[in-house]
């Protein structure tokens, strides 16, 4: 028994196709609109930290007052690299190693610390 290999479909761009579905943004792109959250983003954008936008992406929603400063309070405290990480850094720069291929590898080296924050806590 021989079985006929069939020629794959070829799509000219990515028109009509899904790659995920998300509650967190969708995509009009006959209307040029881009909702994330719920909000057009060119309003958001405009009026929003970074770190709001964090929030929203991680929570659903926008922050109050108090859970703004108390989440850019939390996020600046992580803000540091591990000792091991920063001198692979430092390595990559002094060897002047590429750029992307220095991220990678700084990247990488996050993974050997398992209590590294995560949306979940």
């Amino acid at each position: 028994m021989s079985i006929e290999p069939t020629a794959p479909t070829i799509d000219a761009g990515l028109g009509d196709i899904v790659a995920a579905a998300t509650r967190l943004s969708s995509v009009d792109g006959q209307k040029g609109e881009l909702i994330i959250g719920g909000y057009p983003l060119e309003a958001f954008a405009a009026r929003a930290s970074f770190v709001e936008a964090a929030f929203l992406l991680w929570h659903g929603r926008r922050p109050n007052p108090a859970e703004l400063a108390a989440f850019s309070a939390a996020w600046a405290a992580e803000q540091s690299l591990p000792p091991a990480t920063l001198a692979l850094l430092e390595q990559a720069a002094a060897d002047n190693a590429a750029p992307m291929a220095a991220l990678r590898m700084g990247v990488a080296s996050l993974s050997q610390y398992p209590d590294s924050p995560t949306p979940e806590g």
